[in-house]
């Protein structure tokens, strides 16, 4: 008996060693293509942002390796936040967008910093309105966007959308197609567009004064690097920074960032600053 048990204890581990095989030569697979963002078929989510079961069967040990990393991002930023500069306080694009970058946040961390991000207006204020828009940047892990809409509808009554923009840890920004950010950031300025010109609807029908406020979340796993990368890249596009001056302002707002020269390139950061003032220059007078 005592053979058959070791017997069988010794397939049961080489099935394990197999599957776990398997499943990081998947993941080699999946970060072969030289533009691996065209192809979402290897970590597929839902509309409420979590992964799907097939996706599950595929990679079950490197997804709980990074809910492991995201527990532990949500320790460093706790940590990190003692004592210092709030690390993730909105920053204002304009009087009606701001944006954030983060780790994907727990139940306790989304009632925390939704508290600090949607805040009620005074009172003989003119009525402020929010809304939220999640860009799921882990590809690894699922999004909390399910949490934060259920959050919302008890305290802030902000509509929440989800985007989804599959990227793998450690792969390079300048792996993406230009086209591919590009798309990304004209889906999140017709939602603005598309929230305040409802806005105007309303207020115009209901003859109310008040105003919407447009709140961006960039979301990764740990929040060191894909996430403040994108935000970057995003502020670039909306021509809020410069190629002059963005690490200085990654020192003041993210210090704690992880974005290297090989992991952000210059000719990215290029490419994305020049890109609205192509734009404008075709813009007739």
């Amino acid at each position: 008996m005592s053979m058959i048990a070791a017997e069988m204890i010794e397939t049961f581990a080489i099935i394990i060693a197999l599957y776990w095989l398997i499943s990081f030569v998947m993941l080699a697979c999946a970060y072969q293509p030289a533009r691996p963002m065209q192809d979402t078929r290897w970590f597929q989510k839902s509309s409420s942002g979590r992964l799907t079961a097939y996706t599950w069967m595929k990679f079950a040990p490197i997804i709980i390796i990074y809910n492991v990393m995201s527990f532990l991002g949500q320790w460093y930023f706790k940590v990190f936040s003692k004592g210092k500069k709030y690390p993730l306080t909105p920053y204002a694009i304009s009087d009606s967008v701001s944006v954030v970058a983060s780790p994907r946040l727990t139940q306790t961390g989304i009632d925390t910093h939704l508290t600090n991000w949607v805040c009620s207006p005074e009172k003989n204020k003119p009525l402020v309105r929010y809304q939220i828009i999640v860009v799921d940047l882990a590809a690894e892990i699922s999004s909390y966007v399910d949490k934060l809409e259920m959050t919302t509808k008890d305290t802030a009554s902000a509509p929440v959308h989800y985007l989804y923009l599959s990227l793998l840890d450690l792969q390079p920004l300048n792996d993406v197609l230009l086209k591919d950010y590009i798309d990304l950031f004209e889906r999140i300025d017709a939602l603005i567009r598309l929230a305040e010109t409802r806005a105007f609807v309303t207020n115009n029908k209901d003859k109310v004064e008040g105003s919407l406020i447009t709140l961006i979340n960039f979301h990764c796993v740990v929040g060191l690097s894909r996430s403040i990368g994108v935000q970057v890249l995003y502020l670039l596009y909306c021509g809020t920074l410069i190629r002059y001056n963005y690490q200085s302002w990654l020192e003041q707002h993210y210090p704690h960032a992880h974005l290297k020269g090989a992991y952000l390139p210059q000719s990215l950061v290029e490419a994305m600053a020049n890109y609205k003032s192509i734009e404008y220059s075709k813009t007739p007078l």
